[in-house]
């Protein structure tokens, strides 16, 4: 990440920033909320904060973090919605995405993912890893949007087919490259996993949620 509009102090409490790329050297403080394309946070996003972004790097998150990308030093209590999600240190909080990776997992911690969940270290007991396309947001956002975009192109179709059949190859070729990612989607579980390195403590719980509904969960 480069080329950042820099902010030499902390965000205060009740601000609203939208900008390109910033760079908060200490904190974003409670009930703030900003708005970029690329984030870095060298101190802490503080409860109560709402991050949207595309790329986030960040010390300490304790906010709302709703991101493409983000690489996070410490999670502590704060709940982070993206694709990919890389995390060094987890103390408590929830993530929601289609790819989590976690160095150390040291607190209770609620992970759900549509693809993988990859952990290093699991001290923790009590957490919840989970595979669930349905429970992470992001995902059923796409989902909507491939429908609507597949509800577009059969209006085309029928257009075509009346006014412009040049044009049915290609639209045909969309339809189908959407139905693809859309059955991807849906049948994400039968390829989803989880993995954890080393020595697991006791007491957490591990769940795949089928396409019916229907979980199979290791305790």
């Amino acid at each position: 990440m480069q080329n950042y509009k820099k902010i030499e102090e902390n965000i205060p409490v009740n601000s609203e920033i939208t900008c390109e790329s910033l760079h908060i050297t200490g904190n974003i403080c409670e009930d703030s909320i900003t708005e970029t394309n690329q984030l870095r946070v060298d101190g802490e996003t503080q409860e109560g904060s709402t991050q949207y972004t595309r790329y986030a790097m960040i010390n300490k998150h304790k906010g709302t973090l709703r991101c493409h990308e983000a690489t996070i030093e410490t999670l502590s209590e704060g709940e982070v919605h993206g694709t990919k999600v890389n995390i060094k240190s987890c103390a408590g909080g929830s993530v929601y995405a289609q790819d989590v990776y976690i160095e150390t997992l040291t607190e209770p911690v609620t992970i759900v993912a549509s693809h993988s969940i990859t952990i290093g270290s699991l001290q923790s007991s009590h957490s919840t890893l989970k595979i669930s396309y349905k429970d992470v947001p992001i995902i059923n956002s796409k989902i909507d949007l491939i429908q609507e975009d597949l509800e577009t192109l059969k209006s085309d179709l029928l257009e075509a087919e009346k006014h412009n059949v040049a044009q049915l190859p290609n639209i045909n070729q969309q339809i189908e490259k959407l139905n693809t990612e859309y059955q991807e989607i849906l049948n994400s579980y039968k390829i989803a996993k989880i993995t954890i390195n080393g020595i697991v403590a006791k007491d957490n719980e591990i769940i795949f949620t089928l396409n019916d509904g229907n979980e199979i969960k290791y305790m």
